[in-house]
């Protein structure tokens, strides 16, 4: 009975450090700030941590366990289930219960949209692993249990991917957590996780929700609203699409500061508008020559009027005054929202009757009804795009 009773108070000693060790990887401030200047968060951690008052004391104590280092300089847009990746250090920082939260890494489990992905977090050891939990050999294991919601500006770059490891997370991550190993230290560590979890995920969705959506093409109505939440005024007669005259503008006079800048305040002399249009791009049915295409651009730090250059690959002018076009976007480092198209001919604008998008807003098609060839042949197409910055 004795020798039973050691063996159960070794155990409990040994997960007592398990879990002491994970409190200071997960919520002890980091050396440079542990040593830094004592601000009253900083201080209020230190009385309450045994952990951080022995390293003030010994500051030639070598950690045991470092993040990987990941590619230097490298940023990989695309975001794919499988891809491990460090939420942003710029997210870490001081939470609830006089906690420093350091960024995890997680597992990328499925794309919920263009902007955010469903995660699941990884321990660096194997301390409380459970059969749950996935091993991912040289990092730790996957905890299928402690998965959420990040935006992709908020990961950094890609370190490793496991697509078999993602899948199987993602489908363990759907059965009940009821087998979970339990004990003392055993809730202590779940709950760590949870906590350190929630807290970079908050952060995050709050950023998705606190960004303005990208600009409403849908009717000339539409985006007057919301040209007027940007505080945009457009000195324009009535009657007049703004949208035309948004995608007519040039883009070389704008100038830092916003989108508002490039409009004529209200009130002032509306003759030098016609200064600021683009000129007219005429193109022949084989010409394949790039053409540029003003985008408005929703930053978190506000509206812009950006250009994206597109390629012609087919325009074909049918018998029944149907003008078809497909085309091209070159690479841009944002995410196109929506498209509105027309066709110019001798100041007279025809808007889009039928358009396509591709999932990957790379290729576009467009249909224009009432072009007849002469009037192919003489017009030009007129392109406004409405973007997200990612």
């Amino acid at each position: 009975m004795s020798a039973d009773l050691k063996e159960e108070d070794m155990e409990l000693f040994y997960q007592k450090l398990s879990y002491q060790n994970a409190l200071s990887l997960r919520a002890c401030p980091p050396d440079p700030i542990l040593f830094g200047d004592k601000t009253p968060l900083l201080e209020k951690h230190i009385r309450g941590c045994n952990l951080c008052q022995e390293n003030l004391g010994d500051q030639s104590k070598v950690l045991t366990w470092k993040w990987p280092d990941f590619p230097a300089g490298f940023q990989n847009q695309s975001f794919e289930p499988g891809q491990v990746r460090r939420i942003n250090a710029d997210l870490a920082g001081w939470g609830p219960k006089n906690r420093y939260y350091n960024p995890p890494l997680v597992i990328l489990l499925e794309r919920i949209d263009h902007h955010a992905s469903h995660v699941a977090q990884i321990y660096p050891g194997d301390d409380f692993i459970g059969p749950l939990d996935v091993n991912i050999d040289g990092l730790g294991y996957v905890q299928s249990w402690n998965t959420y919601t990040m935006s992709h500006i908020d990961l950094e770059a890609p370190l490793e991917t496991h697509h078999e490891v993602a899948a199987k997370v993602l489908e363990r991550s759907r059965q009940d957590f009821t087998d979970l190993p339990q004990g003392y230290f055993h809730n202590f560590f779940y709950a760590l996780e949870i906590e350190l979890g929630s807290f970079f995920s908050q952060l995050s969705l709050a950023r998705i929700l606190n960004r303005s959506q990208a600009p409403n093409l849908a009717s000339p109505e539409n985006f007057q609203e919301f040209l007027n939440r940007n505080g945009v005024v457009l000195p324009l007669k009535a009657k007049v699409d703004i949208r035309f005259e948004v995608a007519r503008m040039s883009a070389d006079v704008y100038n830092a500061g916003g989108l508002t800048s490039l409009f004529p305040a209200r009130g002032s002399d509306v003759s030098t508008k016609e200064e600021s249009l683009q000129p007219p791009l005429r193109m022949a049915a084989a010409d394949r020559r790039q053409s540029k295409a003003n985008v408005l651009l929703q930053r978190d730090s506000g509206l812009f009027l950006d250009t994206v250059f597109y390629t012609i690959t087919a325009l074909t002018s049918e018998p029944e005054n149907r003008l078809l076009i497909a085309g091209k976007f070159e690479s841009r480092d944002y995410w196109i929202e929506e498209m509105m198209a027309w066709w110019e001919t001798d100041s007279v604008y025809t808007p889009v009757f039928d358009q396509k998008l591709s999932i990957d807003r790379r290729f576009f098609e467009l249909v224009f009804d009432g072009i007849t060839r002469e009037m192919a042949q003489q017009g030009h197409l007129v392109l406004l795009l409405s973007a997200l910055a990612e």
